[in-house]
């Protein structure tokens, strides 16, 4: 598996002047009991294991519960559909809490700076070309020609 990206972002839809492909979804479970793995979810839930993400919940205290995200929905409405489908789901006592949110984009870091050697469709992150024909930012997430001076804004990994 690919090592993850750091630059994740929202698109964000004020932003016309990038050309920014459209918004994809993920469906965030939280509640989820402490012991609970991938493979148990993608049993459970009828979800392939490999878009399964999982993580300790933040905002409890002692990580007294898990949280994940149900990657690579086929369109909008499955989501919805499966959201309506699943809302009484309880395992191991606890009932489970669905939702819909925006996916973030996770952006090449070396695409930024003109240094990604795969082509668009070969890389497993994002490659976004910035629009702002130099006018943008020294820390602009998007990508740049090798020859422009963001070399000196690298995100360190």
């Amino acid at each position: 598996m690919p090592k993850k990206s750091i630059l994740k972002v929202k698109i964000d839809p004020q932003i016309s002047r990038l050309n920014l492909p459209k918004p994809t979804y993920c469906i965030h479970l939280k509640n989820l009991p402490t012991d609970i793995d991938a493979e148990r979810l993608s049993i459970e839930l009828n979800w392939p294991i490999y878009d399964i993400l999982m993580g300790s919940s933040p905002l409890s205290d002692q990580s007294s519960s898990m949280e994940c995200w149900l990657k690579s929905p086929n369109d909008q409405v499955q989501i919805d559909e499966f959201i309506k489908n699943s809302n009484q789901i309880i395992i191991d006592g606890s009932r489970i809490e669905y939702e819909k949110e925006e996916d973030q984009l996770e952006l090449c870091k070396f695409y930024r700076i003109g240094q990604c050697t795969k082509r668009d469709d070969q890389c497993h992150w994002a490659h976004i070309k910035c629009t702002a024909n130099g006018t943008c930012s020294k820390d602009c997430p998007y990508g740049h020609d090798k020859d422009s001076n963001k070399e000196n804004s690298i995100i360190n990994s």
